[in-house]
């Protein structure tokens, strides 16, 4: 039995892996060091000091709504009025964290700007893992729309994040299929999608979920790109970063330093475009100007350069 109150984390640890043996350290369940009355050891009483250290917004924003505004948030046995800090400002819109050491990072032209600015319709699609990372950091740390009027966001609801280690293809399907719906429909210039069991799954350090998963989104990129040459259209096919294609060690759970693929597949390609090899280190501050250039567009002065160059020949 996990009760979640312990004299020691040591007995607390012991107890979560005798409950289940498989379990790694990073989804150990929650729980609090009491003493011999079963009073918390460590609660936070009123003028103590906490200092998030969390660098991006989307995890941290509810937890410093909960510390600035005692009467939202999650039920509360006890509320203290504490000095709370985040390493940054998570969300200017809010005004969340009210204390912070850095000034939140300024994007000031996304990509979606220009594209809405050109009437480019674009549709973004994500389950909820990776919901943000299509829309809030895509369009620059920015909640909402860029523009409405030229712009589909679409959430899959995932399940529970421990749920995923035994379903590993999570809703990859789901998504494949809407995406396929967007470009059936022929409504959109620009469609992107991220599937999140490469990350997610690779999260678990299970390796034959992992295998799974990989093999799932194999499944659903082959589809969505067959489509889109069928439609005479162009596919990238990229990531942020690694995660589960190190997991030899056993429990490997964090993102890798490798380098990630980034594939162009053009239907129409008369060798019109190279890889522009003038690029000391291309990474993702490229990407923007490459689908750029891709849709027939100049990037603009502010963005980095493209990951191609046109052959002036052709």
């Amino acid at each position: 039995d996990y009760k979640g109150y312990f004299n020691s984390a040591e007995e607390a640890i012991k107890r979560a892996r005798k409950r289940d043996p498989e379990i790694s350290d990073q989804y150990l369940p929650s729980f609090v060091i009491v003493d011999e009355n079963n009073d918390p050891v460590g609660k936070m009483e009123d003028g103590d000091g906490v200092i998030n250290f969390n660098f991006r917004g989307d995890r941290a924003v509810e937890i410093s709504e909960a510390f600035d505004n005692l009467d939202i948030g999650f039920e509360k046995k006890c509320n203290p009025e504490v000095i709370y800090y985040g390493l940054l400002q998570y969300d200017e819109k809010k005004n969340l964290p009210k204390n912070f050491f850095i000034d939140p990072p300024e994007v000031k032209d996304p990509l979606s700007k220009y594209l809405c600015a050109e009437k480019i319709h674009q549709f973004a699609i994500a389950e909820t893992h990776k919901y943000g990372h299509i829309t809030y950091f895509w369009n620059g740390n920015n909640e909402g729309y860029v523009c409405k009027d030229y712009e589909k966001y679409v959430e899959i609801k995932s399940d529970p994040s421990e749920m995923i280690e035994n379903n590993p293809e999570m809703k990859a399907y789901e998504v494949k299929d809407r995406v396929l719906e967007a470009l059936n429909s022929k409504k959109y210039d620009f469609i992107r999608v991220n599937f999140a069991n490469g990350d997610m799954v690779g999260h678990t350090g299970n390796l034959k979920a992992a295998i799974t998963a990989a093999e799932t989104v194999d499944i659903c990129v082959k589809q969505i790109v067959d489509k889109v040459m069928d439609l005479d259209g162009i596919a990238i096919v990229t990531a942020d970063h690694g995660n589960l294609e190190e997991m030899e060690r056993g429990h490997e759970t964090a993102h890798s330093l490798n380098h990630v693929m980034f594939a162009i597949l053009d239907s129409q390609y008369e060798n019109e475009y190279e890889i522009n090899k003038g690029l000391e280190e291309p990474g993702l501050g490229n990407v923007a100007a490459t689908l750029l250039n891709l849709m027939g567009y100049k990037k603009p002065k502010t963005f980095m350069d493209s990951l191609i160059k046109f052959n002036t020949t052709k």
